[in-house]
């Protein structure tokens, strides 16, 4: 058995001995959010910057959506409008729970088999990969569909992205997906990051809300993706978040025990990661003063 002091005190499960990091955790929730928001920025800003001068860096949108009421069916029982009004899940109705959880633990799946079977292509017809990101969200009617972003700046790049669209569109059906929306909703990196993380968490620091399906039990267990070329440029993942996010709190305690900064191991390391002044680092982990 775990300790009880191993134990979340939002959740209740074991965290043996570190804080816990459960994406469904109450307590947890708004930061594993928060670091989700911040990879978003971080590594769509980067691309932006890796755009060559003289070129406007912006990015493609599209939306994968679920099937229809052909195979996910109206559950009735949810309806309050009148008997002559079509369902929709803007005015509350809701596809059948049955229906609804099969197809969300399949979806990730199938969308896996969708996006390999479109990039492919892509490749033989001489393009490559224009992913930089998609998050999943949960629609209204209760099933999960997908928002994309692509590259689509440079000549090559928007090529690149009309052509994995056609694809996609092409190959939607045939794994179980519905509408794919081919219309081009160009945003620019900032905005795109904004509006990929407000599926996730809404409002500014201090007033943050939390999107229903964060904590569902349900969601896909790679909700966000971000492609591993920007990834491997810039480091910013969640487990790079979640470390810096440590060496702070271990810093911020050796504050609190008077003892020196320069004796700190990980200081310089810190610096490196924060990108950041050390005064900066060291007046916000609890000295009065920088050195």
């Amino acid at each position: 058995m775990t300790p009880s002091s191993d134990r979340c005190p939002h959740c209740g499960r074991g965290t043996y001995g570190y804080t816990c990091q459960r994406r469904t955790c109450c307590g947890f929730g708004k930061i594993w959010a928060g670091d989700q928001r911040r990879k978003l920025f971080s590594n769509l800003e980067a691309y932006a910057e890796s755009v060559p001068s003289g070129i406007n860096p912006v990015i493609e949108f599209f939306t994968v959506t679920a099937p229809g009421q052909d195979v996910l069916p109206w559950d009735h029982r949810f309806c309050k409008h009148d008997p002559g009004r079509k369902c929709s899940g803007r005015i509350g109705c809701l596809v059948n729970p049955d229906f609804a959880a099969a197809w969300n633990v399949a979806a990730p799946g199938h969308w896996s088999k969708c996006h390999r079977a479109a990039i492919m292509a892509v490749l033989r017809d001489g393009g490559r990969s224009p992913v930089l990101a998609y998050v999943w969200q949960l629609h209204q009617r209760g099933v999960w569909h997908l928002h994309l972003c692509l590259a689509f700046s440079t000549p090559r790049e928007r090529a690149a992205a009309r052509l994995y669209m056609q694809h996609v569109n092409r190959l939607a059906a045939s794994y179980g997906f519905g509408h794919v929306d081919m219309h081009e909703d160009v945003k620019r990196a900032d905005q795109a990051a904004a509006y990929l993380s407000s599926y996730l968490i809404t409002g500014r620091a201090g007033k943050l809300t939390l999107q229903e399906s964060v904590t569902r039990s349900d969601a896909p267990s790679l909700m966000v993706y971000v492609a591993r070329k920007l990834t491997s440029e810039t480091r910013v993942t969640m487990r790079w978040l979640r470390e810096r996010r440590r060496a702070f709190q271990e810093l911020r305690s050796w504050a609190r025990a008077g003892l020196s900064w320069s004796e700190w191991p990980r200081f310089a390391f810190l610096v490196e990661w924060w990108k950041l002044d050390a005064g900066k680092i060291l007046v916000s982990a609890g000295w009065s003063r920088a050195p």
